[in-house]
């Protein structure tokens, strides 16, 4: 007779159990991560028209307001805007899209601003190392 060697149902049950618990444990830690890397998508295309805005501000006599010239896309977390832009000085900022999962980022984290002096703030238009 031979003895076949299998797993009982109990065991199955407690695997399952012991992956359903590591999987509710490590879930919001998936989710700040991601939010974070989303917000760090964001602050580099800040920056990078930044660069833009300065390189136009040397070739020009004020910043400019052409969003598409700063290639300020919208994204589906991120809208983008340039708050204001003179010959002195500009204002970019990009705000969580309504309804998206950055909406519930940090509440001073929803909103990002930069300007000509490089000052980083956040919503409250305060600097805050957290978001940046």
């Amino acid at each position: 007779m031979s003895k076949f060697s299998a797993f009982t149902l109990i065991e199955l049950l407690i695997c399952i159990a012991i992956i359903a618990i590591l999987s509710a444990l490590s879930y919001p830690n998936y989710v700040s991560f991601i939010t974070h890397t989303r917000r760090v998508e964001a602050i580099h295309t800040l920056i990078n028209a930044q660069l833009i805005q300065s390189s136009h501000h040397l070739l020009h006599p004020s910043y400019t307001t052409d969003k598409s010239l700063l290639e300020l896309m919208d994204t589906d977390y991120y809208q983008f805007s340039i708050l204001s832009a003179d010959e002195t000085t500009y204002l970019l900022e990009a705000a969580a899209q309504k309804g998206s999962q950055q909406e519930k980022d940090t509440d001073s984290c929803i909103t990002l601003r930069v300007d000509q002096d490089d000052n980083y703030s956040d919503k409250n238009e305060q600097p805050n190392p957290h978001c940046w």
